[in-house]
């Protein structure tokens, strides 16, 4: 393990962290947001929020894997190995664990001899569990093949390789390899297939709304105050027999709006232009609202 590597993977762990704490806090606020709108549980919130959005949040996943993966991918940088003779009972410590041999045994089979190492792994003074390396000697070929032992944690990968005896001395040889973080990796790339099977869920589309009503404004027709230029304001002026004329020439303009309701002032001219609209439409009597008029024409 170099300097270097070390920092890298320092500030590689730094980054992740920073990664995950933005990926949390994001969907922490859609969930609180979602809670105080919606007023539901947080659990309930919290699976509408992730429902209501699976290509955001599939990426998020997604994301999130991938942090895990560099996280595995920095570990390397704390690698360790270490390749002894190892007769049986003597040890070996690499990293957190120390390495006792019990012994070796012969195996057969039809198709090879194999000689096996029996390891215990300690660590803290307390057994963990146990590896049995193998060394193989094919039958048919006269070919030698290392059988690895390994144990996977979510913090170390410890892997134990028996390459037989020492040409130089005889003794047995045991070579150990300590990787950390490495199950990340593995994990990491689960979660990415994961959070692309979430994105890849359609997206659950609210109820969909009615559409607002059209709301169309129109004036009355002519009254005779109109013809002579004064201004009606408040006075209650009658439609003009023109004014009348006028209103039916309308309804070529409005018959295709889909009207379905008219609602007038209670002024004289307003409610007779109403009700010639009304009555020509085969819609219900115009409903008078009480509508200021400004400075009406």
């Amino acid at each position: 393990m170099t300097d270097s590597g070390s920092l890298y993977a320092l500030v590689c762990f730094s980054l992740s962290a920073f990664v995950m704490a933005a990926i949390a806090t994001e969907f922490a606020r859609g969930v609180i947001s979602f809670h105080r709108q919606s007023g539901a549980s947080l659990l309930s919130s919290t699976l509408q929020h992730f429902r209501g959005n699976t290509r955001r949040h599939g990426a998020y996943i997604v994301h999130f894997g991938i942090v895990l993966m560099f996280i595995g991918f920095a570990g390397s940088a704390f690698n360790r190995s270490d390749e002894r003779e190892l007769n049986a009972g003597q040890s070996m410590d690499l990293g957190p664990y120390r390495l006792f041999s019990r012994g070796f045994t012969q195996v057969s089979s039809n198709d090879y001899v194999a000689e096996r190492a029996s390891i215990d792994v300690f660590r803290g003074g307390k057994l963990q569990f146990q590896l049995e390396p193998e060394s193989r000697l094919h039958r048919s070929s006269q070919t030698e093949q290392a059988m690895v032992a390994s144990h996977s944690s979510p913090l170390w990968d410890l892997y134990l390789i028996y390459e037989g005896q020492s040409p130089d001395t005889g003794q047995p040889l045991i070579k150990a390899f300590l990787n950390p973080l490495v199950i990340w990796i593995w994990i990491g790339a689960c979660i990415v297939i994961f959070g692309t099977l979430v994105a890849l869920i359609p997206v659950r589309r609210k109820q969909q709304e009615l559409p607002l009503p059209a709301i169309y404004l129109a004036r009355h027709c002519k009254t005779a105050w109109n013809r002579e230029g004064r201004v009606q304001g408040t006075v209650d002026i009658e439609l003009s027999p023109e004014g009348a004329q006028d209103a039916e020439l309308n309804l070529h303009a409005i018959r295709n709006l889909g009207i379905q309701q008219i609602v007038c002032s209670p002024a004289k001219r307003a409610m007779q232009t109403a009700a010639i609209y009304a009555q020509a439409l085969g819609r219900p009597p115009p409903v008078f609202a009480s509508i200021s008029r400004t400075g009406s024409r």
